[in-house]
């Protein structure tokens, strides 16, 4: 009868340390998390003029949000325009980009899209400054005669989007030109119908219709002169004028 009762005190007894552990073991690991320090991602990229796609030599601050803490700056590393910042994942960042001759870039960015080895990549495209400044779409392409945009030329109105985002003071002018071939009345509508297909493209992607003016040249202002196929092509073409910023 004592061996039976001691055997169920002490069964008892590992109970009571099974569970007290396993309490702890809980307790241990939702509590862990919080003292984890914080992992440090990469993020990296280049820094391009959005017209060109040449390097810049740009410089970077930054600042985790939304407390401003974790301030920091860096510069372009490469003469090919490669950056790199150490962030910490957990947090979004508020990131200035500056380069002379150029408008300041100013973005939010978030930093949980990360590859297997922690790092991020982000590239930045920046915008000549002054009034009157010129930016060719050098990949915008419709279909031949007509007004629909290929899909070839959505990244770089989507980069033309984002800067007019990050700008909200920007104003532009989409310029159409045809080349100088065909009847004039003719060229001139379609230049005109081709900024007007970019402009809905822009506000599709939240642009206001307020920052963006339209005019068509047709073929009365080509680049070439010259009759071959290529020098023609060049001729097609729209071009983003900055009204005001």
């Amino acid at each position: 009868m004592k061996a039976t009762f001691f055997n169920r005190l002490f069964f008892i007894g590992a109970l009571l340390v099974f569970f007290s552990g396993s309490a702890l073991a809980v307790q241990s690991f939702s509590s862990g998390k919080a003292s984890d320090p914080d992992k440090l991602i990469v993020m990296e990229g280049k820094v391009l003029d959005i017209e060109t796609k040449q390097p810049i030599k740009a410089k970077f601050i930054f600042q985790r949000m939304p407390y401003g803490g974790n301030v920091g700056t860096s510069k372009v590393k490469t003469e090919e325009g490669d950056y790199q910042l150490t962030l910490m994942q957990s947090y979004q960042y508020k990131v200035k980009v500056q380069a002379e001759g150029y408008m300041s870039l100013n973005e939010v960015v978030s930093t949980e899209v990360i590859d297997l080895e922690g790092i991020m990549f982000k590239d930045f495209y920046m915008i000549p400054t002054g009034v009157g400044q010129i930016v060719k779409l050098r990949t915008l392409i419709f279909e031949q005669s007509k007004t629909n945009i290929m899909p070839d030329s959505y990244g770089e109105l989507n980069e033309l989007a984002k800067m007019m985002a990050k700008n909200k003071k920007i104003v532009i002018q989409l310029e159409g030109h045809t080349d100088y071939s065909g009847r004039a009345s003719l060229n001139m509508a379609l230049s005109y119908d081709r900024v007007k297909s970019v402009k809905q493209y822009l506000l599709a992607k939240g642009v206001k219709s307020r920052r963006i003016r339209l005019k068509a040249f047709g073929g009365s202002q080509p680049i070439s002169r010259e009759k071959t196929i290529e020098k023609r092509k060049i001729n097609r073409r729209v071009e983003v004028r900055i009204l005001s910023i």
